[in-house]
């Protein structure tokens, strides 16, 4: 008989409308079902008028029941999003080349592959609205993170990569994809148009 390891219970306006007792029914949850870990979701777009914005909060509770953990030297997550990145992306080139592997809970298949996000050396963060989930990551784990925001000029590029190598602590060889190559590319491209 399959029993979940872990369940999001997805609170909406209605719960909060109907004067809902989230620690009670929280704690009867946990009482009962001690051997399945809860954590809180919500769709309240209705209630939030300041403060957190619901797809931020959405994006703290995603990772809330991760525990303390050994950190793994080798493991730099990414977090945040809601989209996979693809193989690809030149951060598993350039992380590889480092010997380091890119992990995301889009990897994950398991509930112990879950977990393992704790153990994590460094989070990076591309989208600004998983920013607060990276703050409260670090506070609660003490995995650090890096806000390395998605942009497409060179030089912006080339800043992102700096920030990495000095988080790091080691200098990148970004061999991967060469600037020569991109421009190559380019020309190509222009060539078609």
């Amino acid at each position: 008989n399959y029993r979940p390891r872990a369940i999001l219970v997805f609170i909406s306006c209605q719960h909060f409308f109907m004067a809902y007792d989230k620690a009670l029914v929280f704690k009867q949850l946990r009482e009962r079902f001690q051997d399945i870990d809860f954590t809180d979701c919500y769709m309240i777009p209705t209630l939030r008028k300041s403060g957190v914005t619901p797809d931020q909060l959405m994006r703290m509770q995603l990772y809330s029941l991760l525990k303390l953990a050994e950190t793994d030297e080798k493991q730099i997550n990414i977090m945040g999003s809601n989209h996979a990145l693809e193989r690809s992306c030149e951060m598993y080139g350039i992380l590889e080349e480092q010997e380091l592997k890119l992990t995301s809970i889009h990897d994950c298949r398991s509930y112990e592959d879950y977990l393992a996000l704790a153990k994590g050396r460094l989070n990076i963060i591309y989208e600004p609205i998983a920013i607060p989930a990276g703050e409260k990551i670090q506070k609660e784990l003490g995995i650090p993170y890096l806000y390395l925001p998605n942009v497409f000029r060179y030089e912006e590029i080339e800043a992102n990569y700096k920030k990495l190598e000095e988080t790091l602590g080691n200098k990148l060889l970004l061999t991967w994809i060469p600037r020569e190559h991109a421009e190559r590319a380019v020309a190509e491209a222009r060539a078609l148009l």
